[in-house]
């Protein structure tokens, strides 16, 4: 059968989506390859087609999801300028409506320690990713100050860290109690850095 052009890259690139979805929703370790492609609305057989492993995949997924986190972040922060620009795709970041989201959210809170013991190539995709999304909120920072791309680094993990906890929690409420005092807390560690820039 003759697959008309782009087919196969476009398969590809739906997989991919699929695996973004299957393994924050279940992890990697969980999440097999026959899931993802039930996900993706394929037959498991043609996996290996477009992927030389399951590892291989990952690093895919991963970039493609922190891809989809540096687009929000233009989308949250618009119309706001600066710190007010951390501050706006913070506070998205921390609602319950992303928390809801684990299989369409930032894959940090979900995946992070399985990132952290995946293997060289899954991981260096993943920093190249999420450095890209540490300079969009570095590039907010102004006037620049030595440490700002440890400070942001610093933000993202108390986010995604809350994020995390507030989804263990057996409700709503004490779910969104936790993301409303973590928005708190950014909020007085972003004004302290930008009072800095005031002094």
């Amino acid at each position: 059968m003759r697959y008309p052009p782009g087919h196969k890259a476009e398969t590809r690139a739906r997989i991919t989506r699929a695996a973004a979805r299957v393994f924050r929703r279940e992890g990697f370790s969980a999440g097999g390859v026959d899931a993802v492609m039930a996900e993706a609305g394929l037959t498991a057989g043609g996996f290996y087609a477009h992927f030389e492993s399951k590892d291989q995949l990952f690093g895919e997924s991963l970039a493609s999801a922190l891809r989809q986190v540096r687009r929000w972040h233009h989308q949250w922060g618009e119309g706001h300028d600066g710190f007010d620009r951390v501050r706006a795709v913070m506070s998205r970041y921390l609602s319950t409506a992303h928390c809801d989201e684990m299989a369409q959210g930032c894959p940090l809170p979900a995946l992070l320690p399985e990132i952290a013991r995946a293997s060289a190539p899954v991981q260096a995709r993943f920093r190249d990713e999420s450095s890209a999304w540490l300079d969009e909120i570095v590039a907010c920072m102004k006037p620049r100050r030595p440490g700002d791309r440890d400070l942001a680094a610093t933000w993202i993990a108390f986010a995604s860290g809350a994020l995390q906890l507030a989804r263990t929690q057996p409700n709503r409420r004490r779910a969104s109690r936790i993301l409303r005092q973590a928005r708190g807390q950014l909020e007085v560690l972003i004004t302290a850095r930008e009072g800095d820039c005031e002094q």
